[in-house]
């Protein structure tokens, strides 16, 4: 990748993982060309789409279903709400300046300097916790594990003790 003036430059975030195999590597472009001539965004599953969810269910064995997303923050506002379903739990811990999409819920703490992010309703971020991302604040990570889990379930909790 280069910049305007011709300078090289290195991405070491690879567009947060969206691009792991570079920018424009030409196989990746000719896929995507002769896919586009067939039609792109489709709101409903393609056949491709189809076999691909099948074959990573047959492959994976603690995967009983899949549901592709359009974007990471498509991706993690479901995960979250499938979580929160799951657990009847609405309460959320994050790394403190992970970014994981736009909508609220993971906005919460993206700064990553405890200021509180405008725009996000008070509610929201009452029921978001973020922890330090850095190995050395492994105690922070596993306190808050053990608070979540003192509020979900004491009896649990007084097993953990």
């Amino acid at each position: 990748m280069y910049a305007d003036d011709g300078e090289e430059l290195l991405d070491f975030l690879n567009n947060y993982t969206q691009a792991v195999l570079g920018h424009a590597p030409l196989a990746v472009v000719e896929a995507v060309t002769e896919r586009f001539a067939r039609g792109n965004g489709f709101a409903a599953p393609t056949r491709e789409a189809t076999r691909l969810a099948e074959r990573i269910v047959e492959r994976t064995p603690s995967v009983e279903s899949v549901r592709f997303a359009n974007s990471g923050t498509e991706a993690t506002t479901n995960a979250v709400r499938a979580a929160i379903a799951h657990t009847g739990n609405d309460h959320v811990l994050k790394l403190d300046g992970a970014f994981h999409g736009t909508h609220d819920t993971v906005l919460v703490g993206v700064t990553g300097d405890g200021r509180k992010n405008s725009g996000i309703p008070r509610n929201v971020e009452e029921r978001v916790s973020t922890v330090p991302f850095n190995d050395a604040e492994i105690d922070a990570l596993v306190d808050a594990f053990e608070a979540a889990l003192r509020d979900v379930s004491p009896a649990v909790a007084a097993e953990v003790d």
